[in-house]
């Protein structure tokens, strides 16, 4: 059984930085849009799907950030399970992100150009969890 304590370094090595960039860009995707809409639900199924998206991506890469951050990846099981575990969520939510975010580009010539800001932030959260995934990958290899 693994020792309990902060893990600074996972913070400060290219997997926590891109981590807390993801929960910075998930986070403000479905921020803008739930601002856009001023607290009252959304009657587009599209609009529905990102702010669901992003706010378990949000979730999650929090999670996964505070196993690594806390070093509870060898006591919680594993730590080549949480590498799959990450490995298959930052894909499929890297997928889901751009996927929503596709969606709602219909509506960006309609909107205001908060749309079109959680839009990129959407994308770019897509991208990051892409690359997170990749770089998991590589170490699976």
């Amino acid at each position: 059984m693994g020792s309990l304590g902060l893990n600074e370094s996972y913070a400060k090595s290219q997997k926590g930085l891109l981590k807390i960039f993801v929960i910075i860009t998930t986070c403000i995707a479905f921020a803008i849009v739930v601002d856009m809409l001023g607290g009252h639900r959304s009657a587009n199924d599209r609009v529905d799907f990102f702010i669901s998206i992003h706010i378990a991506g949000f979730v999650i890469a929090i999670i996964i950030f505070l196993v690594y951050l806390i070093s509870l990846e060898n006591t919680l099981g594993s730590a080549r399970c949480w590498l799959y575990l990450n490995l298959a969520a930052s894909l499929i939510l890297g997928i889901l992100c751009i996927v929503a975010s596709g969606l709602l580009c219909e509506y960006a010539n309609k909107n205001t150009e908060k749309l079109i800001a959680a839009i990129v932030f959407g994308f770019l959260s897509g991208v990051l969890f892409l690359i997170d995934a990749l770089i998991h990958f590589k170490e699976v290899r």
